[in-house]
């Protein structure tokens, strides 16, 4: 589980959004439920204090956003147990803003709170209240940077051509899964009406592969679209790559190393 990608979304723009969202949300719930009795201030203090918590949860989510920036960069890719550091890092640096500011403004002489007991009563209420919205926002700002990115990538129809004058396949490259050498023949295997199709040439996998340098060689007798990757697997011993519809399709150790870089 830690080395598998999780979905993620570098756009600062977007986290920026996100975090704005999450001050939004704070200070909506804080003002209407009026947890830990809120109720009892005046309307003016319990803005100024609303506030001053939206503004801290706001921050505490950009400040884990430079270990996010860093390991992308470093590694290109985003990992469960990245996010699982990047939480821990937005939990910690909540609390000690959040504890630093009752220090300061709740005078000396009436401090009630000890580090744990402001955690069990407070703090600890207060971050399952923020843990699920920015759970869900990040997952859900992470598939609309994958719709987008997949909208760019679909392009207009494409031609596979087999030997013969007419035998050939037309349709987008989306819609294409995988490929697999028969033989003198290539066998096609496409999407369409969200049902695998096939679609049987005279030709062979190379030229496909030259003409798709796009399309990933898994196996001397295979080429599969990463745009219907899911996962990798591996059986008695052997590599597979896992694709949409339910499709397997063999890894070779000559192009496992390869594969692997193509598709984390």
């Amino acid at each position: 589980m830690k080395n598998k990608v999780y979905p993620y979304n570098e756009s600062m723009k977007s986290h920026l959004a996100l975090s704005l969202g999450l001050g939004v949300w704070i200070f909506i719930f804080l003002f209407f439920i009026e947890p830990f009795e809120l109720g009892r201030f005046s309307l003016s203090l319990k803005l100024f204090l609303i506030s001053v918590y939206c503004i801290i949860e706001a921050v505490s989510y950009i400040i884990p956003l430079q270990y996010q920036k860093i390991v992308i960069k470093q590694q290109d890719n985003w990992y469960y147990k990245n996010e699982f550091i990047f939480i821990l890092l937005l939990v910690l640096v909540g609390f000690i803003f959040n504890y630093s500011f009752y220090w300061i403004a709740v005078p000396h002489q009436t401090k009630a709170y000890s580090i744990p007991l402001f955690i069990e009563l407070i703090y600890g209420p207060a971050i399952l209240i923020v843990l699920p919205f920015v759970g869900i926002s990040r997952v859900l700002i992470s598939q609309k940077r994958e719709e987008v990115i997949k909208e760019k990538e679909i392009p207009e129809k494409v031609t596979i051509q087999g030997e013969g004058k007419n035998e050939f396949t037309k349709l987008k490259l989306v819609q294409l899964v995988y490929v697999k050498s028969a033989d003198n023949y290539v066998e096609v295997y496409y999407v369409e009406e969200n049902t695998l199709h096939q679609k049987v040439l005279r030709g062979k996998i190379s030229k496909i592969h030259k003409d798709f340098p796009e399309l990933i060689k898994t196996h001397r007798s295979y080429l599969i679209n990463p745009y219907h990757f899911k996962e990798f697997k591996t059986e008695s011993d052997k590599f597979y790559s896992l694709l949409d519809y339910g499709v397997k399709v063999p890894v070779s150790r000559t192009f496992k190393k390869a594969v692997i870089e193509h598709c984390n």
